[in-house]
């Protein structure tokens, strides 16, 4: 026993056997009648008290007086070791250690920083299903995987899963992939505008971007007169099969030509705004962009075409946006854009008497007038309204002619036909 505790059970068999109290005579270490020893007295080694003081010692081990703290005591500040507070969940020799809070598995870790991409990359983000448009004649062997986001992403698993045309998933389960080969995306024999869906996931997290690539040999010559000078882009939304477009930069504001798109029917259109860019020869757009460019651009020249090879002359699609039944158009507005749901949609727009009704189709949409049902695109089409007095209405039945949501610009012409 070290002398430190000799030291307080002597202390503890004075102070418990008298030191003042009323019960009678004080009694000594050796049990005699006499006076509690003096604070102040040479300590006394605990060893040689024969177990005097056994019964203050706590119990014993093995049968014999143990010097250790003891270890029946509650848990809490009264249980020592050699004089000092132990943590009140622990016990020395009764195995109760205070280990915390439980510790869980720790979620992966991102991959490891790599260098900023020096080649094109599919814009993957945590929201929103981001579109990257590849240019016609796309020839990389690889495609990156944008991992410009934050927190930084943890990628174990990349999925393809083909759009146009459509196609089984290819899932494959990879370690911190930086690319995916092009040829995993696309099949290019066949002239389309190709569209692919790819996901990476892995911490828990998934992004997800929609891939285009047109694959052609038609060559799209446009001009959209008016159209002011900026960085324009040039849109092509086939007329067949899913609802998807292509991007890419225009040469110039009024004239352009793009070449190695396919020959099939779609709208062309140009456009400006909208939250497009370009990144390392490819275009980035933002989600909804294939389906909502009509409306999410700041301006718009747009046409309807059956053949890509021809020139097409674009016109504005301006007006603001409208519902069809009801619509006014006067002198305080001439032109609105009604967008057409798939499902169709029919109703009434006043304007003056002997004026001149444009519906010009931004889509495939088949358009019943007075005196003329079902007028295919490309359009305009147009309508005189003959009536007395100032203004009267003109019945409208706009339908989507591939199951997809369109859009006419209705305008108003004067009796002599301009606009």
């Amino acid at each position: 026993m070290t002398r430190r505790w000799g030291w307080a059970l002597w202390a503890l068999a004075a102070a418990g056997c008298g030191g003042g109290s009323d019960d009678g005579p004080e009694a000594g270490l050796d049990g005699a009648a006499g006076d509690a020893a003096p604070m102040d007295a040479a300590p006394m080694d605990a060893a040689s008290v024969d177990g005097a003081v056994r019964a203050d010692r706590g119990p014993d081990i093995d049968g014999a007086a143990s010097d250790a703290q003891p270890t029946d005591a509650a848990t809490g500040d009264a249980a020592r070791v050699d004089g000092a507070p132990v943590d009140a969940g622990a016990r020395v020799d009764a195995a109760i250690i205070d280990a915390g809070p439980p510790v869980f598995d720790a979620a992966p870790p991102p991959c490891a920083a790599t260098p900023p991409p020096d080649g094109p990359v599919i814009a993957l983000e945590y929201e929103g299903t981001w579109e990257t448009h590849l240019p016609p004649g796309f020839d990389a062997a690889t495609l990156g995987l944008d991992d410009r986001v934050v927190p930084a992403p943890r990628v174990a698993r990349v999925s393809v899963q083909p759009v146009a045309p459509a196609g089984e998933a290819d899932t494959r389960d990879e370690d911190c992939p930086s690319t995916v080969a092009v040829e995993r995306l696309f099949d290019t024999g066949t002239p389309d505008v190709l569209a692919t869906r790819v996901t990476a996931e892995g911490g828990g997290r998934a992004r997800t971007g929609l891939v285009t690539l047109p694959v052609g040999e038609a060559v799209l010559e446009g001009s959209a007169p008016g159209a002011a000078e900026g960085a324009w882009w040039v849109v092509f939304e086939p007329a067949i099969g899913p609802q998807r477009t292509w991007v890419g930069p225009a040469s110039g504001a009024g004239d352009f030509a793009i070449a190695g798109l396919p020959d099939v029917p779609g709208t062309v259109a140009l456009v400006r705004g909208a939250g497009l860019r370009l990144d390392v020869d490819v275009t980035h757009a933002p989600p909804g962009f294939s389906s909502g460019w009509r409306y999410l651009s700041d301006a718009v020249y747009a046409a309807t075409v059956l053949d890509l090879g021809a020139p097409v002359t674009l016109r504005p699609v301006d007006g603001g946006r409208a519902g069809l039944d009801g619509l006014v158009l006067g002198a305080d507005r001439r032109a609105a854009i009604v967008p057409v749901p798939r499902d169709g949609l029919a109703g009434e727009v006043t304007l003056p008497c002997g004026a001149t009704l444009s519906v010009e189709p931004v889509g495939f949409v088949e358009v019943d007038l007075p005196g003329a049902e079902g007028l295919p695109p490309p359009g305009p089409h147009a309508t005189t309204l003959e009536c007395e007095g100032e203004m009267g209405a003109v019945a409208v039945t706009l339908r989507s002619m591939n199951g997809r949501d369109a859009a006419v610009v209705l305008r108003l012409r004067d009796e002599g036909g301009a606009p």
